[in-house]
């Protein structure tokens, strides 16, 4: 008897918490809680892939030179006028670090073969000979273009590519070329 009265009241009781339920009538939402404690962090994740080689301490920069650029002068050696062709490239890569411990490379780019040519660059073709050379002071590269006979050059648009080499890196790097810009590109990882 004692066990079908307990089924009995279970089941009273068990029905009266379902129709309390079904009585209720939703009302406004109340304010938001506390915030709660944070959990624990996930499971760290795979290593990504190794990527390019880094060039902080070098870099590079290409100017595009028109015909127009350039500024004519004159020097006199007694009766004989010798002309220069300049063009001043703002080069801000050129910093005081690299002007006071650094190393400039200036390449010139040759239409005929597509190389870029170093600077001084020295051209004879059965006369005089023509040079292109630079000079270089922070934030500015100077290219110069001249005649050993002191004729006038013609002036020429084309592409001139100066690097700045922190000296970190000419210590570093005593088996690279420095007259040849691809070998600076390689080993750099400079991009064009």
């Amino acid at each position: 008897m004692k066990t079908k009265f307990y089924k009995t009241g279970y089941l009273v009781l068990l029905s009266l918490f379902v129709i309390s339920l079904a009585g209720c009538i939703k009302g406004d939402m109340g304010p938001q809680g506390e915030k709660g404690d944070n959990g624990a962090n996930g499971a760290t994740g795979a290593t990504g892939a190794q990527g390019p080689a880094g060039n902080a301490n070098v870099s590079s920069e290409t100017f595009n030179v028109s015909s127009g650029d350039w500024n004519s002068s004159y020097s006199i050696n007694g009766s004989t006028y010798y002309y220069t062709l300049s063009v001043a490239l703002n080069a801000p890569i050129v910093t005081s670090d690299i002007v006071n411990s650094g190393v400039v490379e200036v390449f010139m780019l040759s239409g005929s073969s597509g190389n870029w040519l170093e600077l001084p660059w020295i051209y004879r073709d059965f006369g005089p000979t023509e040079i292109y050379n630079f000079s270089y002071n922070t934030g500015t590269v100077n290219i110069l273009d001249y005649i050993s006979d002191g004729t006038e050059p013609i002036a020429a648009g084309g592409k001139f590519k100066v690097v700045a080499i922190a000296s970190s890196s000419v210590v570093n790097t005593t088996k690279i070329n420095w007259s040849n810009y691809n070998d600076i590109k390689r080993t750099f990882n400079l991009k064009d």
